[in-house]
């Protein structure tokens, strides 16, 4: 009976502790926000490193091309002569002989080209590629199709927009199937995607068009071009890189001493290249959040010793009138948790907002998003920061001698 009697009084004295904590909060409304915002800072810092972080692990793996591994064959910077460039004869002998690759793209930077629809004009990154671009992942149709393998052999005039482009031409869903001007023609807007990372076929907020190569401006013949191959599972890349060389080589009419040129690179190169960028980016993340979380603890202790030194006298009635140690202790971490829980959820609801403007800017190229176990896992740092940070204070304030406390 007695232990259940204690008990219930420890409960009570707890919940008045708090209470009374939310009205000293309350009471002392400028030391307050100054902790919570210094909270609040320490919070959004490390939920937007985080999540900055996180998403960019997560473009840099999308720019490693998906599926199997992939080799591309790209111009060489300093060829020997322009002749010896890329050409589309290459992409078309590729596809002939390498009929157990996975996967064979064509990828023509056609530069900024201008279209016009119904409801204006501009300027838009414009690739030309075939229909295996589609394959890779890279984009989620949004409305009507991708392109598919008929649009190149009956040269059908089409071209497909990301969300970025249709935005700029004053065109949405509802505008798929209609007709709009390209190249100084008229060509069919047959889809609507979305990228989903970073890449060299990503037009980024300004948006782009993709186009057959096929039916590509004449122009568009001299310039270079990127060929991808897809190889199987398993294989070996530097047997396939080797037979892709002599394949085109052999194409060529060259021999042994002759500049290629062009070169070819393996995703698995990428790939590795992205491990060491991203592990590089979050141990700098790591030391930004943990200068993030520094400097909020040296703020709270700060705003903390701050209000101390104002409520001597106060202390110094409650030791006075019986007040033991450990319940001015209580007291004043009880304040530092529920100003270091406001701050936190602050910075959260500040993050929210931030996340789905970012999301809105980047067209989702970089998503500042993180699961609610990382939300919770920093609102929960961030309040134990407010805790251990206010155990000096809290100590200073318990140790007042009464008498000398009321004098001031």
């Amino acid at each position: 009976m007695t232990a259940s009697t204690d008990s219930r009084r420890a409960a009570v004295s707890f919940a008045d502790q708090l209470a009374d904590a939310l009205r000293e909060v309350r009471a002392n409304a400028l030391a307050s926000l100054l902790s919570a915002t210094a909270v609040a800072i320490a919070t959004l810092g490390v939920l937007l490193v985080a999540s900055i972080t996180q998403g960019l692990g997560r473009s840099f793996e999308r720019i490693a091309f998906s599926g199997g591994p992939v080799l591309s064959i790209a111009p060489d910077p300093h060829p020997g002569s322009s002749a010896l460039r890329l050409q589309r004869r290459d992409y078309v002998a590729l596809r002939a002989a390498l009929a157990d690759a996975r996967r064979i793209s064509l990828i023509r930077s056609l530069g900024m080209q201008t279209i016009v629809s119904p409801r204006g004009a501009a300027a838009v990154q414009t690739i030309g590629a075939d229909y295996s671009l589609f394959q890779t992942g890279r984009y989620e149709v949004v409305a009507g199709r991708p392109l598919v393998p008929s649009d190149g052999p009956e040269q059908r005039r089409v071209i497909v927009l990301d969300r970025g482009a249709a935005e700029r031409l004053g065109l949405d869903v509802a505008d798929v199937g209609s007709r709009v001007k390209f190249g100084g023609a008229f060509v069919q807007l047959v889809g609507l995607v979305k990228a989903k990372g970073l890449g060299v076929d990503a037009g980024g907020g300004d948006g782009l068009a993709i186009v057959p190569d096929a039916v590509a401006p004449d122009a568009a013949a001299d310039l270079p071009l990127m060929i991808e191959v897809e190889i199987p599972p398993g294989a070996e890349l530097d047997v396939w890189q080797a037979r892709i060389g002599v394949l085109l080589r052999r194409e060529r009419n060259l021999s042994g001493a002759q500049p290629a040129g062009f070169v070819i690179t393996s995703s698995e190169r990428v790939r590795a290249g992205i491990r060491s960028t991203t592990a590089l980016i979050s141990l700098t993340a790591t030391l930004l959040m943990g200068i993030s979380l520094v400097v909020g603890a040296v703020g709270i202790v700060n705003v903390a010793l701050i209000s101390v030194r104002h409520r001597y006298f106060e202390i110094g009635l409650r030791i006075a009138v019986g007040a033991t140690h450990r319940l001015i202790m209580r007291q004043f971490l009880l304040e530092n948790v529920v100003v270091a829980a406001a701050g936190a959820l602050a910075a959260v609801a500040v993050f929210a907002l931030l996340a789905s403007l970012a999301g809105d800017a980047l067209g989702g190229l970089l998503a500042l998003d993180l699961s609610p176990f990382a939300v919770a896992a920093a609102v929960l740092a961030a309040v134990v920061v407010g805790v251990v940070s206010g155990v000096a204070p809290a100590l200073r304030a318990a140790n007042l001698d009464p008498a000398a406390a009321l004098r001031t």
